[in-house]
């Protein structure tokens, strides 16, 4: 499977998101691609308290770990430390996600101290579903949306 982009982003390119008007940051070492071509992640930090990752493709536990991993160097290197944070998530390419990375994504957001708030656009009906579950029985410790396009987050 071969993976395709989009969108035509410059990797290490900093530059003004022109929605926010805050500065815009990607790097190549805040991006994770997995050996088979199934599953890529690629963050942006915008200013210093809002991350933003596009995710590609099929995710498997392993791939979780990676993107975790990566997460946390986005989150030391781009972003203010100790400070509040945002994490807007791009699922419109996500094509899904195994359980056990699912599970692991879940207890890694929900033991997270900085996020104050989590945006999501481009999902399926079903992470609708299943991020609408989590906010009804009290999992997720902060505020939660759902919106249509990187524009409204």
């Amino acid at each position: 499977m071969t993976l395709l982009s989009k969108r035509n982003d410059k990797a290490g390119s900093d530059r003004v998101c022109p929605v926010t008007g805050l500065k815009d940051i990607h790097k190549p070492q805040w991006a994770y691609r997995n050996d088979h071509g199934s599953y890529q992640v690629s963050f942006r930090v915008l200013g210093k308290r809002i991350m933003l990752s596009r995710n590609v493709g099929y995710a498997t536990y392993d791939d979780m770990v990676k993107a975790i991993e990566v997460a946390d160097r986005v989150e030391a290197e781009g972003m203010a430390e100790g400070c509040p944070c945002v994490h807007i998530q791009d699922f419109t390419d996500l094509e899904g996600i195994s359980i056990e990375a699912r599970k692991l994504y879940i207890k890694n957001i929900t033991n997270h101290e900085r996020i104050r708030c989590m945006i999501f656009f481009g999902v399926s009906s079903m992470f609708k579903m299943s991020i609408n579950l989590a906010k009804r029985i009290n999992i997720i410790h902060f505020d939660t949306y759902i919106v249509d396009s990187q524009d409204e987050a």
